[in-house]
């Protein structure tokens, strides 16, 4: 547990590859601040988590389980940060012959079912940004515990994912993603959001349909109601498929 198995420089960043963690999140968080451009990567965790404390599910040595911690504001707000890593996922996975989506806010998509998921946290002055990618499980695509249906690079071509070449090439677009603005990254977001029609959002106590209308300058999404008021989710606890 917390054995380390590599500690390499790979583009701009420090790279400290484990064999087993508790969560590559928590190890990040960890480690001291004077260096943030730090990847922890693990071939298995533990208690792996995603949104909201979802267990996140990963047999050893199968997906890539990887935490970048870099300055906040490294994309010029901190609310853009998922929205970012989002484009970085799809944009590898792009390179890979998948058309990969985002689904707001945290979660990328090929064919409609679930390939990675994102989990961002503040600490201090540098933010964690923790990447799940589905490269070799499932081999087949299949419901997974949050009703989500789960696939991987395997289950979609038939060829198995190099963690390393994919690691390598995340870190690489997280470079050329990081010198860009704020109105640069929302028009990548846009061009590969699945965007859906309609979501049900909380406002208040209640529960109400909503049109999706837009992504806004903070990475908050922008909705409206039945009686034509615009409501701003910041969070996906605030919301639902319609």
């Amino acid at each position: 547990m917390n054995r380390l198995l590599e500690d390499v420089q790979i583009a701009t960043w420090r790279v400290q590859w484990y064999d087993c963690v508790d969560s590559t999140n928590d190890v990040a968080r960890g480690t001291a601040p004077s260096e943030p451009r730090l990847v922890v990567v693990a071939d298995e965790q533990t208690a792996g988590r995603g949104q909201h404390g979802r267990r996140w599910e990963s047999p050893a040595g199968t997906n890539l389980l990887c935490s970048m911690r870099m300055p906040t504001g490294a994309l010029g707000a901190a609310e853009l940060v998922s929205l970012g890593a989002g484009i970085v996922v799809c944009r590898v996975l792009q390179e890979h012959h998948l058309a990969a989506q985002c689904k707001w806010p945290n979660d990328v998509l090929v064919g409609g079912a679930k390939i990675a998921g994102i989990l961002v946290e503040h600490v201090q002055a540098t933010m964690i940004v923790g990447i799940g990618l589905n490269l070799n499980w499932p081999a087949t695509r299949h419901a997974g515990t949050d009703n989500a249906v789960w696939t991987s690079m395997r289950a979609e071509t038939g060829i198995d994912g190099d963690r390393r070449q994919i690691l390598e090439q995340l870190l690489r677009a997280w470079d050329a993603c990081m010198t860009a603005d704020a109105a640069l990254l929302l028009a990548d977001y846009r061009r590969c959001w699945h965007k859906p029609a309609r979501v049900t959002v909380r406002c208040g106590d209640d529960w109400h349909a909503a049109c999706v209308r837009d992504v806004n300058v903070t990475g908050a999404l922008a909705v409206q109601l039945a009686d034509g008021r615009v409501h701003t989710v910041a969070s996906s606890a605030q919301l639902l498929d319609a």
